[in-house]
């Protein structure tokens, strides 16, 4: 689309480029939550959890390059890094998690608690904005 050509992309380029930014959107909340949980191991200085995880993540995401792409072409790229990602991700929350770092009990604003109108005054507008993200790059 419109979106992809303004980014560059011509010619042969074009629904290749828009295939791989579909696929790659679908995995934003992996990538987002992958990066909260990168600052929880900076936070507890776990440089050995972040290595492990980059090493997981590469190694999967290579292997499925060498299945994926000969027979997907670049969006089976996009499907490596995006099960990649989400491997990478549920390491690190089990890491988190049995160090004790995950947020237990996992809450949500309560609506009885006042609590709803100040996280949606201040995450409403940045909400907003990452699903129109998602979005113009669903419909490449």
């Amino acid at each position: 689309g419109p979106a992809v050509r303004a980014m560059g992309a011509t010619g042969a380029m074009l629904p290749l480029s828009a295939g791989y930014l579909q696929v790659r959107t679908l995995g934003a909340p992996i990538d987002r939550l992958g990066s909260m949980c990168v600052q929880f191991f900076l936070a507890d200085k776990d440089v050995v959890g972040l290595v492990v995880a980059a090493l997981l993540a590469a190694t999967v995401h290579l292997a499925l390059d060498v299945v994926l792409c000969p027979r997907f072409g670049v969006a089976g790229a996009a499907i490596a890094a995006v099960a990649a990602s989400s491997i990478s991700l549920a390491f690190m929350v089990a890491r988190l998690r049995s160090r004790r770092l995950w947020p237990q009990p996992f809450s949500w604003p309560s609506a009885r608690g006042g609590d709803v109108a100040p996280f949606a005054a201040f995450a409403g507008p940045l909400f907003l904005a990452l699903l129109m993200k998602v979005v113009l790059f669903a419909l490449m």
